[in-house]
C-alpha cells in the first residue's frame, strides 16, 4: 500500500512494514474543521457531539473518503454500525484519529477480510493502565515506556479488524500480542473459547511512527 499525508500530498512511510501490506490504502491527515466537506447524515451526527469530537470525526471521514479513493472507489457518505463505520459494499477499512491526526484505510474484501487501524500520540498510555490491561508477557517485553502506546493502539487495531468479521466484543486482556521487533511485526492470539481465535490468528500487524504518533495497522 501506499500512505499518503492528505494536507502535503507527500507519500510518506515508505521505508516501513506498513506500506508492505498489499491491497489497500492508508492515508493520514491534520484535524482541522473539515464539516463542510461531510455528507448530510455525518453533517448531523457533527452537529450532535462537542465541538473536538466534531472536528476529529470529519476528518476521519475526510480521509476514508480520500483513501477509498485510492483504491478505486467513489465518494460516498460513510455512516456508522454501532461504533464501526459502515463502509461500501465489497469494503473493509478503519478509521481513528487523536486531537491533532486522524487516519483511515482501506481495501477491497477481494484482498482482505479485515483492516484494523489505530493511532495515539507516542506517550498516551501511563504504566498504571499498562499494568492493568497488558499482560506479563507483554508488559516484560516493553523495550521502553513509549511502547506502551503501540501495545495499546495494536491490541485496538486487532479489535478493530475482527469485530466487523465476526461480531464479538474483546476485552483487552482477551487478546495477547507477540511482537517480532525486528520485523516490525506482530501476531496476536484470543483467550481460549473466544469466537474471533481464528480471525485474530490470521491477521498480522505492522507499525510505524509519524509526528510523535504511533500508527499500527492489523491485517485479516
Amino acid at each position: 500500500m501506499s500512505v499518503l499525508d492528505l494536507g502535503s500530498g507527500r507519500q510518506i512511510l515508505s521505508e516501513s512494514r506498513i506500506a508492505s501490506v498489499a491491497g489497500a490504502e492508508l492515508v493520514v491527515t491534520e484535524v482541522g474543521d473539515r464539516r463542510k466537506a461531510l455528507f448530510a447524515g455525518e453533517a448531523d451526527y457533527a452537529a450532535s457531539v462537542a465541538d473536538g469530537r466534531a472536528r476529529q470525526y470529519a476528518a476521519g471521514r475526510v480521509a476514508a473518503r480520500a483513501a477509498l479513493e485510492r483504491i478505486g472507489v467513489g465518494a460516498v457518505e460513510i455512516g456508522a454500525v454501532g461504533h464501526q463505520p459502515a463502509w461500501p459494499a465489497g469494503v473493509v477499512g478503519s478509521i481513528a484519529h487523536t486531537r491533532s491526526l486522524a487516519v483511515a484505510v482501506a481495501g477491497m474484501e477481494s484482498a482482505c477480510r479485515g483492516l484494523g487501524v489505530d493511532i495515539e500520540r507516542e506517550t498516551a498510555v501511563s504504566a498504571a493502565v499498562a499494568t492493568r490491561l497488558f499482560a506479563e508477557s507483554e508488559q516484560a517485553w516493553l523495550p521502553a515506556p513509549e511502547w506502551r502506546t503501540m501495545l495499546f493502539c495494536a491490541k485496538e487495531a486487532v479489535y478493530k479488524a475482527v469485530n466487523p468479521i465476526v461480531g464479538e466484543f474483546l476485552g483487552f486482556r482477551d487478546v495477547e500480542l507477540a511482537i517480532d521487533a525486528e520485523r516490525q511485526e506482530f501476531r496476536a492470539e484470543c483467550r481460549e473459547g473466544l469466537e474471533s481465535a481464528a480471525a485474530v490468528a490470521a491477521g498480522r500487524g505492522h507499525w510505524a511512527r509519524y509526528r510523535a504518533h504511533w500508527i499500527v495497522l492489523f491485517v485479516v
